[in-house]
């Protein structure tokens, strides 16, 4: 049995035996770039070189573009390996696959594989704004999601918590955020990445999560007034101003100097959770909208993000949003579409007509800072990308699959591991390739996890997998409750509060828990009290 996440997609043929791997491996590169061999030389911690003249090679590169470009073939015999490839992506997954195997407790059996991904994109987005992580933290992140061929790192630097650019033309940006990336320790890492196949797509959330933009540069909201950085998580009214015309001059100056540090041809630009509060009190956002001929402020900020979208565009960048953004009327196709809210969800299949492309990251099975209480490994591997009630999971328009981790609750590397896997190899494998049996791959995510430890990740023990009874309940709730009300307001409930708020559980039973459970979670005050909280705040009339 081969024990690879994910599982292969195509055919595979074991054979007996044992194919030995030489002290040095040598190459005869077929035509193919040296730098595919990279991350291999590192995972089998011996030198792997292409072969000189009169030198046998031990691994044959074939090319063959009959094959997808992120395909290929794989041929294990007792005298050497031969990967089959039309591109060097496919070279890079075949030797991900050598890798993985030669790391198996039976060895590098001889075998023949034949796979491709069924999408294209298979990423995860990981939140270094809310708490920084170091950069060889975000390296031994890469390098895990490589190892089970996800080819995204959707990176969110900036947000209301921290700004993680250097920022050389404004520097008070990294400042006044204190911890940050240098651009030196961004070009490396994605050098990183690129040589494991996994492009690395940064975010600027635009106009809304930009607390920490304007604690440096408070001149780009609309009331121009001095702000802090947040201390807990949220949504935050101070955003952006759409009206002033310097916003779109400063934001094409830092865009220009960003968009260089990143190769990839998409930049994610966010667009979810912007109130319109400020605007709508603002006289600049007035007179534009005025301008425009808009009555609706949604439209507002379509326009803004079609302003935004346009400067990426003079930087040779496609732009990716949250599909918050599809709220405007008549969105650009011409973006791709995150969807992660149900909220959000009824404009989505008219954007796929329309001939949108969409990334599936359902916040209710995908976002990994959830705990495994509310999206456990079994749900997390059962997922499929249902959008108002519709299974797209073989649209073309649906590019692909995408993991969230958002780090308001967590602070340390070894909590973001602990997050992150194994329930990141679920969603490895079903954006590679249809889900098969949960018990075929439960038994592959144990001999998984133990490599994994043995690589000095911090795995979640199998007991914390698919939580259940009173403890899955709990957990739950005091996530949920800290996620509600991060500032930790308490009040004493009464029972007229438990019962204001039942109709939330029995919605939040839909997702997350079952009906059976809400009686034991009107008993937790905590619970109780933040839903109650975010009710009244949302019940209060608008000024």
């Amino acid at each position: 049995m081969l024990h690879l996440i994910p599982a292969p997609s195509g055919p595979v043929q074991l054979c007996s035996g044992v194919c030995a791997l030489p002290k040095t491996i040598l190459v005869d590169m077929g035509g193919f770039a040296p730098w595919c061999l990279e991350a291999l030389e590192a995972r089998l911690h011996r030198a792997v070189r292409p072969a000189q003249a009169g030198e046998r090679p031990w691994l044959r590169l074939v090319r063959d573009e009959t094959l997808p470009a992120e395909g290929y073939r794989f041929r294990a015999e007792k005298d050497g390996v031969t990967v089959s490839a039309a591109a060097e992506l496919g070279v890079v997954w075949a030797l991900t696959t050598l890798a993985e195997l030669a790391e198996a407790p039976e060895g590098l059996a001889p075998c023949e594989i034949e796979d491709a991904p069924r999408y294209g994109h298979r990423g995860l987005s990981l939140d270094c704004s809310r708490h920084f992580f170091p950069a060889e933290e975000v390296k031994k992140i890469i390098e895990q999601l490589a190892r089970v061929k996800m080819n995204v790192l959707h990176w969110h630097l900036v947000d209301d918590q921290g700004w993680r650019i250097e920022s050389h033309r404004f520097p008070l940006l990294h400042e006044t955020s204190g911890a940050y990336y240098t651009q030196e320790q961004i070009r490396e890492i994605v050098e990183f990445a690129r040589v494991r196949g996994v492009e690395i797509i940064p975010e600027i959330d635009l106009p809304g999560h930009t607390t920490a933009l304007l604690a440096a540069y408070p001149q780009y909201s609309c009331a121009g007034k001095p702000v802090e950085l947040r201390q807990h998580g949220g949504i935050f009214d101070m955003i952006l101003c759409a009206g002033k015309d310097e916003t779109f001059a400063f934001l094409e100056e830092l865009l220009g100097e960003i968009c260089p540090l990143f190769p990839s041809p998409r930049f994610h630009i966010g667009g979810d959770e912007a109130p319109k509060t400020e605007w709508k009190k603002c006289p600049h956002c007035k007179a534009r909208m005025e301008s425009l001929g808009l009555t609706d402020y949604e439209d507002l900020q379509g326009w803004f993000t079609n302003r935004v979208t346009d400067i990426l565009k003079k930087y040779g960048k496609r732009a990716i949003c949250w599909n918050d953004t599809l709220e405007a009327k008549d969105p650009d196709t011409g973006n791709q579409v995150q969807f992660w809210t149900t909220q959000h969800e009824k404009p989505v299949p008219a954007f796929i007509r329309r001939g949108g492309e969409v990334i599936a990251s359902n916040f209710t099975t995908l976002y990994f800072d959830y705990p495994h209480a509310l999206s456990s490994l079994r749900k997390v591997y059962g997922y499929r990308p249902v959008i108002m009630r519709h299974n797209y999971a073989d649209h073309p328009r649906l590019v692909g699959i995408e993991a969230c981790v958002w780090c308001e609750q967590i602070a340390t590397p070894e909590h973001l591991e602990e997050m992150l896997f194994p329930r990141l190899y679920a969603a490895a494998e079903i954006a590679w390739r249809e889900a098969g049996t949960y018990a075929d791959f439960e038994a592959r995510v144990a001999v998984k996890t133990a490599q994994a430890t043995a690589q000095g990740v911090n795995c979640t023990p199998k007991a914390g997998w698919n939580p259940r009874g009173s403890a899955r309940r709990q957990a739950g709730a005091k996530f949920i409750a800290r996620l509600m009300d991060p500032a930790g307001d308490r009040t004493p409930c009464t029972d007229a509060d438990r019962e204001m708020v039942a109709p939330m559980f029995h919605m939040f039973a839909k997702n997350f828990f079952k009906p059976t459970d809400i009686p034991e979670l009107l008993q937790n005050d905590d619970l109780v009290c933040a839903v109650k909280n975010i009710m009244q705040k949302f019940m209060q009339k608008p000024e």
